[in-house]
């Protein structure tokens, strides 16, 4: 978590990739095996919410979610201790430095070597990248 609280969410997928069962099932399993109910539940943290296609789902960084995917995406990155970190702004930098200077040496050393308009494309594209 950042000073004020916020967290870059470390997406892993939709419903698909947790543990999940529909309250329609869940409700039948409680009402004919009282026991596994518990039992699949027991020392579990449950969320419960809609998945149906007809909800709002949010654009992320995998796929568009529902607010329940992405609170399950949240906790498992709570869970897994997964977090995004931000690069510290002067190794961002730096990072961003070196890539140019690279860039620029890639353009000139193809320019050298095909006496070609080549290197505008590889200089254009590498600015492009960044």
């Amino acid at each position: 978590l950042d000073k004020q609280g916020r967290m870059l969410i470390n997406f892993v997928g939709g419903i698909s990739e947790f543990k999940n069962i529909s309250f329609v099932r869940a409700l039948a399993l409680y009402e004919s095996e009282p026991k596994a109910f518990e039992n699949l539940f027991k020392d579990k943290i449950v969320l419960i919410g809609i998945t149906n296609t007809e909800i709002p789902r949010a654009l992320t960084p995998i796929n568009e979610l529902t607010a329940l995917e992405m609170r399950a995406n949240a906790l498992n990155t709570i869970i897994t201790k997964k977090f995004i970190t931000r690069l510290n702004p002067k190794i961002n930098l730096i990072a961003i430095a070196t890539a140019y200077v690279l860039i620029g040496f890639t353009a000139i050393a193809i320019f050298h070597i095909q006496k070609s308009s080549l290197w505008i494309s590889v200089f254009g594209a590498g600015i492009v990248i960044l």
